[in-house]
């Protein structure tokens, strides 16, 4: 059985937090460069690029704790999608 730590600390999740943040930053960036970018807009970011994120690492550690490893990666690789 995985543990969730390997889950949590495994290639997969640590691919998905490298994406995901690259995925902010280079957003950022652009709203910078079209000059729509404000602080308030932050809070955009939030509901469309960091809650699914910590939802998808959710499920990936409940699917472990319930010994369904593929069931995790499949999560995992869902929030690539």
């Amino acid at each position: 059985m995985e543990t969730v730590i390997n889950t949590i600390t495994g290639a997969d999740v640590i691919g998905l937090i490298v994406l995901m943040t690259a995925n902010i930053a280079l957003s950022i960036i652009a709203a910078i460069k079209n000059g729509v970018f404000a602080f308030r807009n932050l809070g955009d970011f939030v509901p469309k690029r960091i809650l699914p994120f910590i939802v998808y690492v959710i499920v990936a550690v409940l699917a472990t704790g319930l010994d369904g490893y593929i069931a995790a990666k499949v999560a995992i690789y869902a929030a690539l999608v």
